[in-house]
C-alpha cells in the first residue's frame, strides 16, 4: 500500500526531525532520570554479579520507555503518510529494547569479569577514543533498532532495507553526542548546568539522527517503484 506524502517531502522531513529531537529528549532523558533514581537502589540491594546483571536488565527494561516515547513521536510525524501508528510504535519499542540489550553487553561483561573487590581500572580511554567507540556502537545499534521497523516499512516502501543504512549512519553521528551528554551529567552531577547541557546534547543528537533518517525516509516513501515484500 503506497503512502501519501501529505505536506510534501519538506513537511515530512521537518516533522521527522522534530519528532526525533523532542522524542529522544523526553524518552532518553526520561530513561536517564529513572536510571539515576533506580540503579543506586538496585546496586544497594543486590551485590556482586547478580547486581550487575540486575542493573543490565533494568536498563534494558527502561529502554522500552524510550522506545514507547520515541515511537509515539515518530508515529505522529508519519500520521499524514498513512503508516499505521500501532505497528510502528510496537516495532520501535522492540527495536529499542534490542538496541539497549546490545549496548549493555560491554559494560556488563567488563563488570562481571572484574575480580571481586577490584576497583575500576583508571579513568578509562581518552575522550577521543570514547567518542569513536560511541560512533561504533551507534553504527551497530542503529540497524538493530531499525530492523523491526523495516518489517512495517516493507508494506509501504520499496527496498525498505535502506532504512537499516539510514539508522546506521544517523546513530553513528548521534551516539557520540548522547555519550557527551551522559558523561557531562555523570561527571558534574545533577546540577542545573549539567542537566541543561545533557538535555541540549540529547536534543541535538535526536535532531542529527532525525535529519539523516529523514533524508532516507522521504526518498523511501516517495519512490515510484512498486512495493515489494522483500528487503
Amino acid at each position: 500500500m503506497p503512502p501519501s506524502l501529505a505536506g510534501g517531502r519538506s513537511g515530512l522531513l521537518r516533522r521527522w526531525v522534530l519528532a526525533n529531537a523532542f522524542g529522544e529528549l523526553a524518552g532518553l532523558g526520561g530513561v536517564a532520570l529513572l536510571a539515576a533514581a533506580l540503579v543506586p537502589a538496585v546496586q544497594r540491594s543486590v551485590s556482586g554479579a547478580a547486581g550487575h546483571l540486575a542493573t543490565a536488565v533494568l536498563m534494558v527494561a527502561l529502554g522500552s520507555v524510550e522506545g514507547w516515547v520515541v515511537g509515539h513521536a515518530q508515529a505522529r510525524a508519519l500520521g499524514p503518510t498513512g503508516i499505521e501508528a500501532g505497528p510502528w510504535i510496537r516495532a520501535t519499542m522492540l527495536g529499542a529494547v534490542l538496541a539497549w540489550a546490545l549496548g549493555m553487553v560491554p559494560s556488563t561483561a567488563i563488570a562481571l569479569l572484574r575480580a571481586p573487590g577490584e576497583a575500576p581500572a583508571g579513568a578509562g580511554p581518552p575522550p577521543s577514543v570514547r567518542l569513536l567507540l560511541a560512533a561504533g556502537l551507534g553504527l551497530v545499534a542503529g540497524p538493530i533498532l531499525a530492523a523491526v521497523q523495516v518489517r512495517v516499512l516493507r508494506r509501504y516502501a520499496p527496498r525498505p532495507g535502506r532504512w537499516l543504512l539510514a539508522n546506521a549512519l544517523g546513530w553513528a553521528l548521534g551516539m557520540p553526542l548522547v555519550f557527551l551528554g551522559i558523561r557531562t551529567l555523570a561527571l558534574e552531577g545533577p546540577r542545573a548546568g549539567a542537566i541543561a547541557g545533557s538535555a541540549a546534547a540529547i536534543l541535538l543528537a535526536g535532531a542529527v539522527v532525525g535529519l539523516v533518517e529523514g533524508a532516507f525516509l522521504v526518498r523511501l516513501l516517495s519512490s515510484s517503484e512498486p512495493v515489494s515484500q522483500n528487503i
